[in-house]
């Protein structure tokens, strides 16, 4: 019992064989490149965020910051940059007075510095 193998044509040589050398140094060029790309990504990124990391640490201040204190000098800044209704009210005639609405804890105690002024003044 025989087996027959198919026939193929004969590669002709003379059409690779001088590409070869130039085929695989590109290959070479790429993976070096890749080689180089791969180094980079994760090996000096890592060290220089290390580095970063470092610094950091060094800078840091060694006290703790009062939450608390720090929110309500936030919440008295925030009320200070507020604008007055009053302010937004436009008159033609600067004469006249306009009127503040009251809040329930209004009293002779809580005035503001425009309002202890027009007290002294009759």
């Amino acid at each position: 019992m025989t087996i027959k193998l198919p026939r193929f044509k004969q590669i002709n040589t003379r059409r690779w064989l001088p590409w070869i050398p130039l085929s695989t140094f590109v290959g070479l060029l790429l993976l070096l490149a890749l080689l180089i790309y791969f180094l980079y990504r994760n090996f000096y990124q890592t060290i220089a965020q290390i580095k970063v990391v470092y610094v950091l640490r060094t800078q840091i201040a060694l006290t703790q910051v009062n939450v608390d204190l720090y929110q309500s000098i936030s919440k008295s800044w925030e009320n200070k940059k507020k604008i007055d209704p009053i302010i937004n009210q436009i008159s033609t005639d600067p004469f006249v007075q306009l009127s503040q609405p009251k809040t329930a804890g209004d009293d002779k105690n809580n005035l503001t510095g425009l309002d202890k002024a027009n007290q002294i003044i009759p």
